[in-house]
């Protein structure tokens, strides 16, 4: 869990200072032989930040911006490792809060904003202009958990367009052999 150290509000901006985490997941990936993981070190990850995924749909936030930059690992802390195996979600600027804190669920706005992420990783809501949920999340974070482990999402050199969830779809199965 990242520890708080400061936060406030200037005149031009609001900030919070937080723990630094080690390398994003994306810096990893393009460092490995061939720039993917090992299916065993994708597979630990992915448990790792599904897990940070679903603590922060605990305290009733969706990310709506998921990519591997979005996802970094600890790092060693006077000289302890132990950090390394922990796994943070960082950039929080289109995160949307889907429940009040007494717990009911806030309806879908009548008019969602625009997705803003990278194309590469939109869920297939976002190009259907539908308010993005925890679902849309886990669809994301798939998408970054198979380009670790593939090196690429398959669809990586299609041209994304209106109905770009289409190409998604269609594609065929991923061999994870």
């Amino acid at each position: 869990m990242f520890r708080v150290f400061d936060r406030g509000v200037a005149p031009e901006f609001n900030y919070i200072a937080i723990t630094l985490a080690g390398r994003n997941f994306n810096f990893i990936r393009k460092a490995c032989k061939d720039g993917k993981v090992s299916l065993a070190c994708g597979l630990s990850v992915g448990v790792q930040s599904l897990k940070a995924l679903e603590q922060l749909h605990k305290v009733g936030f969706v990310h709506r911006s998921l990519n591997p930059s979005t996802f970094a690992i600890g790092r060693v802390i006077n000289g302890d490792p132990k950090d390394l195996r922990n796994v943070y979600i960082l950039d929080f600027g289109f995160a949307h809060q889907y429940r009040d804190p007494d717990g009911t669920h806030k309806p879908p706005r009548p008019k969602p904003s625009k997705y803003v992420g990278r194309a590469r990783y939109a869920p297939r809501n976002a190009y259907l202009n539908r308010e993005l949920s925890r679902m849309d999340d886990l669809e994301m974070w798939l998408y970054v958990i198979v380009e670790l482990i593939k090196g690429a999402v398959p669809w990586v050199q299609q041209r994304v367009s209106v109905n770009g969830f289409i190409i998604h779809l269609a594609l065929a199965p991923l061999d994870f052999s």
